[in-house]
């Protein structure tokens, strides 16, 4: 099974360089109030599918960021923004890149196959 094994967050948000290492089974994030734990949610939403959308999420102060998420298999995706462009770069196993850009505000559909999370709304 194919699951998220590390997400770098890049000057997003509240994080400068942070390193988030994910086990296999259960992973529960604590903290303080306002120490970055729902930002490491939304690098991975924002990453894996495009939500939020805008450029608010960049560290005040910097003028880029990204957020890299690392599978088991190898595999990752980074996602790169700053005032001018949006990019989603795709590594494969053996480390060749993929880039996109000009995609508008749809995912790119290599992200979505290689990914193969499906995102599930709680009503």
């Amino acid at each position: 099974m194919k699951y998220i094994e590390k997400v770098i967050l890049e000057n997003f948000q509240s994080h400068k360089s942070s390193i988030i290492e994910f086990d296999d089974q259960l992973n529960v994030i604590v903290g303080p109030s306002d120490s970055g734990k729902t930002a490491i949610l939304r690098g991975i939403r924002w990453a894996l599918y495009n939500e939020p959308s805008g450029d608010y999420f960049i560290r005040e102060g910097t003028s880029e960021c990204s957020v890299t998420v690392i599978f088991n298999d190898g595999t990752k995706i980074k996602r790169y923004r700053n005032k001018s462009k949006n990019i989603y770069f795709l590594y494969d196993s053996n480390n060749n890149e993929t880039k996109f850009e000009g995609f508008g505000t749809s995912v790119p559909q290599e992200i979505i196959d290689e990914t193969g999370i499906k995102k599930i709304t709680i009503r």
